[in-house]
């Protein structure tokens, strides 16, 4: 999702420090859960983070508040999504009511859909499901705002992950985007990092591809980012196999499996299992 993108959507507190709250306790409640999901989702923990989003939708559906109801299953599908629970996901995605939701959502619940099908590794359908946003990414060369950026790393992943012919060109433009860009935060560093060795590998650059992963890996260690920091050894992983480094590419499985492990991802676990299991059978 990248996971730069998977940002949760706040409600705004309208209660201040110190001041009497006069408002129905439902809406304090309500905003309470959305806030408790956040915190846990934040910390990794994200079947609390789950439980806390569908307790705010049940309070928000008790009120017929519709902003509430939709901000509190994006954030859910975000949970869901985080430990590769797809089936409940995207039954979530299917149910929505967008009628109301203004364009910004709308563009984050398509950013959803594509996500849910990478994660999946279904490559072209998810560029295809994100093709509708393209709009939302210039088509000079003008400066872009963070928003576009996130916008065109994402076309650029998605992309690189298909093998689509026009690949390279996303990837050049992306990085011409981001010399112009002097607000990239380290996480948008570390996925530029990420693809770049994804397109070395491509070009068959098998030790550039390597350099690159271990700073893109370095990047997301330093954030304590999980998701991305597994996702990146599990990358690693094929980038050692491609150099022919069987026991490398053993060591960094493993380490990406303590990580799913610990956070409750049953679907990644076992891939990576399989993974290891695969290797073992295949190893003189």
């Amino acid at each position: 999702m990248t996971n730069y993108l998977c940002l949760i959507l706040i409600l705004s507190i309208t209660a201040c420090t110190g001041t009497l709250d006069t408002r129905p306790d439902v809406f304090i409640q309500s905003e309470r859960l959305m806030q408790q999901g956040i915190s846990a989702y934040r910390q990794d923990n994200y079947p609390q983070a789950s439980k806390a989003f569908n307790k705010a939708i049940n309070l928000y559906q008790s009120i017929d508040d519709q902003q509430g109801i939709l901000l509190a299953h994006i954030n859910l599908i975000k949970s869901r999504l985080a430990i590769s629970q797809f089936t409940q996901a995207e039954q979530t995605l299917a149910n929505l009511n967008t009628r109301m939701a203004p364009p910004a959502l709308r563009a984050q619940i398509t950013a959803l859909q594509a996500h849910a099908l990478f994660l999946q590794q279904n490559y072209k359908s998810a560029l295809q499901t994100f093709a509708p946003l393209l709009q939302q990414i210039p088509k000079n060369h003008a400066p872009m705002s963070n928003a576009q950026i996130q916008w065109l790393m994402l076309q650029t992943k998605y992309a690189l992950f298909a093998h689509t012919a026009d690949a390279p060109a996303w990837f050049d433009r992306l990085t011409t985007a981001l010399s112009k860009h002097d607000n990239s935060s380290p996480l948008q560093t570390a996925l530029f990092n990420r693809l770049g060795a994804q397109a070395a590998l491509q070009n068959g650059q098998i030790e550039k591809a390597m350099q690159l992963m271990h700073t893109a890996l370095a990047g997301y260690k330093a954030k304590a980012h999980r998701r991305a920091t597994a996702s990146c050894l599990q990358e690693l992983a094929v980038i050692h196999l491609a150099h022919h480094d069987i026991a490398a590419a053993k060591q960094a499985l493993n380490r990406a499996l303590r990580i799913r492990q610990w956070l409750q991802d049953s679907y990644k676990t076992q891939q990576i299992t399989q993974q290891l299991t695969t290797l073992k059978q295949n190893t003189p």
